[in-house]
């Protein structure tokens, strides 16, 4: 069953990911690469993906890009089931949550 027609009130999260190669690159374990395309249903093993409440937020503690030189990365913008939630609570001022599974809805580069 397809969650995303389940759930009624989906959520928006963001994340920082590095880009190789056309796939993007999980910050805490490179083994995980992801498909970089919109539309795709993202996984990651483990507490799952995680997400956070604001594009900036994501930017100022996952983005390591500064220089010229460093690797590039992606803001990824998830849709999610709020339901599904694996760690962490939407209830914090800034949260930061995992999910098993998110809706990629936009893919920025920035760097």
């Amino acid at each position: 069953m397809n969650w995303f027609k389940v759930a009624q009130h989906n959520m928006i999260g963001y994340k920082v990911m590095r880009v190789e190669n056309g796939r993007l690159i999980s910050g805490a374990d490179n083994r995980q690469t992801l498909p970089m395309e919109i539309g795709a249903i993202h996984t990651m093993y483990g507490n799952g993906i995680y997400i956070g409440k604001t594009p900036q937020y994501v930017k100022d503690y996952y983005s390591f890009s500064e220089e010229p030189d460093d690797p590039q990365e992606a803001l990824i913008t998830y849709e999610f089931n709020p339901q599904e939630i694996m760690t962490g609570n939407i209830n914090d001022k800034e949260w930061e949550i995992s999910v098993p599974q998110a809706k990629v809805k936009n893919i920025e580069m920035i760097n």
